[in-house]
């Protein structure tokens, strides 16, 4: 998991806290599950459009509504969460580029 999306997560736990009044369960758990998930089938997100990053994938957690985007380095055999974003928001957000 990127910076900014460690951030992203903080951000939404923030969210969850100040506006729902609980913790974030069913974000968090949501978010651990995706990652055991990505860990042994990294390509079970939907595949993104993205002109630099050709491996870009999201994979959505459907109890918070919440997308992780991703990449898949089949070579180091790696996966890393770019960004933790909102269904609500209008715009993708911004990706690291290579």
């Amino acid at each position: 998991m990127t910076k900014q999306a460690r951030a992203d997560v903080l951000s939404a736990v923030d969210w969850w806290r100040r506006n729902v009044g609980t913790a974030p369960t069913h974000f968090l758990a949501g978010l651990r599950h995706a990652q055991e998930k990505l860990s042994s089938t990294p390509f079970i997100g939907v595949r993104v459009e993205d002109q630099v990053l050709l491996t870009l994938r999201r994979l959505a957690l459907l109890q918070s509504r919440y997308f992780l985007f991703y990449e898949v380095d089949e070579t180091a055999g790696t996966v890393t969460v770019l960004r933790v974003w909102h269904t609500s928001r209008g715009s993708p957000p911004k990706l690291p580029r290579r």
